[in-house]
């Protein structure tokens, strides 16, 4: 019977000292950031900010800790309602004919007639 479990290897480790600065880097390993990160980071695993990490830029990923400092956009998506209003600031909503992009919370935005009305309009074109 053999488990999978991630290796020391299959993590990519930006250590302290170490600056990074590049428009986007896209992984699937799992990502542990000590030094400095400037660019956009989307990995299908975990990104860990250490205690003196730094990242500046937007990141998709499975799982985010921050013990470091985060500067940037955090891109999600949950079936948990309470979740999503606790933590969101901004919704954009992709449709089959077009996007919703607002700057509120999800019960705002989902209470919002104007936007009711917009939803209506674009899934059913």
């Amino acid at each position: 019977m053999s488990q999978e479990k991630t290796q020391v290897n299959d993590v990519c480790r930006i250590s302290k000292g170490t600056v990074v600065k590049v428009k986007s880097w896209v992984s699937d390993a799992d990502m542990r950031i000590d030094g400095q990160f400037y660019g956009n980071i989307n990995t299908s695993g975990r990104v860990v900010i250490g205690e003196k990490g730094l990242i500046v830029g937007d990141v998709q990923c499975s799982s985010l800790d921050i013990w470091g400092t985060f500067k940037g956009n955090v891109l999600f998506s949950s079936h948990d309602h309470e979740f999503i209003n606790s933590l969101a600031n901004r919704v954009i909503e992709l449709t089959p004919n077009g996007i919703i992009d607002k700057l509120t919370t999800y019960e705002d935005y989902m209470a919002d007639s104007h936007i009711q009305e917009l939803r209506k309009q674009l899934y059913n074109k």
